[in-house]
């Protein structure tokens, strides 16, 4: 990316100047008092005593108003402002006509319980002329299902209802059955939806149940339990049911999800260890593709800490390489899906990505992404400081869309070979990758 003008410089040491004396001066006004109780309690207690209660005080009068004065606010703010988002539809969107979507003609949840991510979702992806243009004759309609937040109470009756939609539209008869695991707006990258239906001719379905409609960075605050109960609710509902079928007649069964979806769909199958996370994977789907891991993710942490000797931080080496895949770099070649044995798990991961690299550990201890050898699309010549590196990292949290596609968290130009790696029909080549639509409107 251009570096910034020099000239930027002084603007920004103008405003570092202001905050901080605008920072000290608050520190001062919150010191004074805080230093004339303590020195209240000295002149009658103990000095090791005073300073105790003078810290215990303090800890709680900063608690009480973070929860009451900051929290509990934010919280009330941001459910009555997205959860009046939520209601809306986007623009261009309507019912479907199809009995193949939830909210059609037949379905067993209304379109106004879908939420807004939900209608985005259901209302999108290629018509049956744009899958004929890529494929040609043979092609079928594409089946979706979603379950939002309100067609039921819990996410076990929101995974038993999505089971009945699945049944309804007769998804157990396709070539295809993806489990996705949506973020914290509940949303579906179009891309990952789109790419897999144009990949199998329009011959899948895909099924979804929304948690919440919070933005990702207030759900990993307040619904991170949330997720992990939603995925664990929904892969659990449709395995089992699926493990019911003959295994030679039923669909090909994928688990998928981007960012806080994938740390919903890992929480259906983590184990002790990466090796049981992994074999969990393998025994219960067909294939899972993790887009974006978070640094909370519960398996890709267990491949990070027990990767193999030599491989770096960013680029984790599981067992002997074949049941991991890890893609995502810009310049790889297309994938193509022939004469290769599938990998249980593919990840799209970037170096550059904070979501993934984030970490608390960083006030205090330099991360291991920083050691070299740095990713590909990191510095060399990183400098860590204590606080202030975690600092810049929380930043990089809130513009992490702001890096070109390929880079940071935008992983749409990986997805298609994502796919491709993990799970290409008979014949799909290279060249198939590259002609299939990698770009579509980003909604989060």
């Amino acid at each position: 990316m251009a570096s910034s003008s020099a000239i930027v410089i002084v603007p920004v040491l103008l405003v570092g100047l202001l905050i901080g004396a605008l920072v000290f001066f608050i520190g001062r006004l919150v010191a004074y008092p805080v230093r004339r109780f303590d020195g209240f309690l000295r002149r009658r207690l103990p000095r090791l005593a005073a300073h105790a209660a003078t810290a215990i005080l303090v800890l709680v009068v900063g608690v009480t108003l973070t929860r009451n004065v900051v929290l509990d606010p934010l919280g009330e703010f941001a459910n009555e402002r997205f959860g009046a988002f939520d209601t809306d539809t986007p623009d261009g969107v309507r019912p479907p006509a199809s009995g193949l979507r939830s909210g059609g003609p037949g379905s067993l949840v209304t379109w106004d319980s879908l939420g807004f991510q939900g209608r985005a979702f259901i209302g999108g992806g290629p018509t049956v002329e744009e899958l004929q243009g890529f494929s040609g004759d043979g092609v079928a309609e594409p089946i979706r299902v979603y379950v939002g937040l309100r067609a039921a109470d819990t996410p076990q009756e929101q995974a038993k209802l999505a089971v009945e939609e699945l049944e309804r539209t007769g998804a157990f008869d396709r070539s295809v059955l993806a489990v996705a695991t949506v973020t914290g707006t509940g949303w579906i990258n179009p891309v990952a939806a789109d790419a897999l239906e144009y990949m199998y001719g329009g011959n899948t379905a895909i099924v979804a149940i929304q948690y919440s409609y919070l933005p990702s960075w207030i759900s990993f605050l307040v619904d991170l339990d949330s997720a992990a109960e939603s995925g664990r609710a929904l892969i659990g509902a449709v395995t089992e049911r699926w493990a019911t079928l003959p295994s030679d007649d039923r669909p090909r069964l994928l688990a998928f999800g981007e960012s806080l979806g994938s740390f919903g769909s890992e929480s259906a199958f983590e184990g002790p260890d990466a090796a049981a996370s992994v074999g969990s994977v393998s025994a219960r789907v067909e294939g899972a593709l993790w887009i974006g891991p978070t640094f909370a993710n519960p398996i890709w942490g267990q491949i990070v800490d027990e990767r193999g000797d030599g491989s770096p931080v960013w680029s984790p080496r599981f067992g002997d390489g074949r049941q991991v895949a890890l893609l995502g770099r810009p310049d790889q070649p297309p994938v193509d899906g022939q004469d290769r044995l599938p990998p249980d798990v593919v990840y799209l991961t970037h170096p550059s990505d904070p979501v993934t690299w984030a970490d608390v550990e960083a006030l205090w201890r330099r991360p291991a992404w920083m050691a070299a050898p740095t990713g590909y699309d990191v510095p060399n010549d990183l400098f860590w400081f204590p606080g202030v590196t975690a600092l810049q990292v929380t930043f990089d949290l809130m513009a992490g869309f702001g890096a070109p596609p390929g880079f940071g968290h935008d992983y749409t130009p990986s997805i298609v070979d994502g796919w491709a790696a993990l799970a290409a029909p008979d014949g799909w080549t290279a060249e198939d990758s590259m002609a299939a639509p990698r770009t579509a409107p980003r909604m989060t």
